[in-house]
């Protein structure tokens, strides 16, 4: 946990470190759309499209496989057995009793 929130933080000074050092603008045109914007904000927002992408990708094979864990899982669950055996009742008495055989 530690690690994750130490990389975040070093990404984060190096993006806005990347920010100050572009500070340039440009335009961006997308089919009808025509955006202008700073070259390190569209540098950000492209980078966090892409991450967006490979969640969305993985997305199903992780589906998938969470429905096959429950699934071995309900399997698992019905075998065991429903009751506990009771091993105390095959051991020899702890103590003397009268015409117990030890």
């Amino acid at each position: 946990m530690r690690g994750t929130l130490l990389l975040s933080l070093i990404l984060a000074v190096l993006a806005v470190i990347f920010a100050l050092q572009n500070p340039e603008e440009m335009v961006v045109d997308l089919w009808f759309i025509r955006v202008r914007s700073s070259i390190a904000l569209t540098l950000i927002v492209t980078f966090g499209f892409g991450i967006l992408v490979g969640i969305l990708g993985a997305l199903p094979g992780r589906l998938k496989h969470r429905k096959q864990m429950k699934q071995l899982q309900r399997e698992r669950d019905a075998a065991r057995p429903t009751t506990t055996p009771r091993f105390e009742d095959d051991l020899p008495p702890l103590h003397d009793e009268p015409g117990a055989r030890l």
